[in-house]
């Protein structure tokens, strides 16, 4: 009976189910990765972490019966045009290239030769966070709330929305990135104010998603964008370690933030604030 009811709940308020379930399969995951585990289980309870929104979104859509091939055939389709893919791998390193003239301007050393020396690693490494960041989060992030969100507001509210519950869905992950704790920043109202400021640039980046999303509908496209996003920042930031992880981060990370902020500005601009949204 209790099962059943649950059932009836789920199919009453899907978007509700599929948050409240990624939360829980992710932030269950890390707490036992933060808590600490056996060596042999970290590798696997972090990618079971990552697939979350996946997972999720798989779980309610069969639970819906309604939409579930529309939503399995979505991790297939490639009919997006090529600009389009070439948007996803550009975007992120203009957001990049722009940081760094703002950061050579404020005083932050910028150094090219770090992005030569870790070029090599930059294709290998766009697959990998494709495959696993990109495919774990896309399908229930973008694929089932968003369009959900998408019938109900406008298209910026939806990403509002949608790009809170996605920045705080990476707050675990604060207390496991380890290149987070070497920045060594001690005072706790700067510690704060570094954790909100991480939260606002992913939320920010829910914009760009957004447009992209409703101007293709293809996932596959979305998963290129995140894998893309992430890469670049490892990859392409002309920065020391020194640099990217000392003092000065707070104001790198403001920067790269402000820059995000810009590019959702014309977005929304251009786009009338319907960001892609067909009519």
């Amino acid at each position: 009976m209790k099962g059943i009811q649950a059932i009836r709940r789920i199919q009453e308020h899907p978007l509700a189910a599929f948050f409240i379930l990624t939360y829980l399969i992710s932030w269950g995951c890390w707490s036992l990765l933060i808590s600490g585990v056996p060596e042999g289980l970290f590798t696997s309870l972090y990618l079971l972490s990552q697939f979350g929104p996946f997972i999720s979104a798989l779980a309610v859509s069969l639970i819906l019966g309604v939409g579930f091939r529309d939503w399995l055939s979505s991790l297939s389709t490639w009919r997006a045009s090529w600009q389009w893919y070439v948007l996803a791998l550009a975007i992120p390193v203009a957001i990049l290239t722009l940081s760094s003239m703002m950061m050579y301007m404020v005083g932050i050393d910028v150094e090219m030769n770090e992005v030569w020396s870790r070029l090599p690693s930059y294709v290998p490494m766009l697959i990998m966070i494709t495959l696993i960041a990109g495919l774990g989060e896309e399908p229930g992030w973008r694929g089932f709330a968003l369009p959900r969100l998408q019938r109900m507001r406008t298209p910026i509210e939806s990403t509002l929305i949608l790009g809170l519950g996605w920045s705080l869905w990476h707050a675990p992950l604060l207390l496991l990135d380890q290149e987070f704790a070497s920045m060594g920043i001690s005072n706790p109202w700067l510690l704060t104010a570094v954790a909100l400021t991480t939260m606002v640039m992913i939320a920010s980046l829910a914009f760009i998603y957004t447009w992209m999303y409703n101007s293709t509908g293809s996932l596959v496209v979305m998963m290129i964008l995140h894998g893309s996003i992430t890469t670049a920042n490892q990859v392409l930031l002309p920065l020391s370690y020194e640099t990217s992880h000392g003092s000065q981060y707070p104001l790198i990370l403001l920067i790269i933030t402000t820059v995000i902020i810009i590019f959702d500005a014309i977005i929304i601009h251009r786009t009338q604030g319907r960001l892609g949204m067909k009519d």
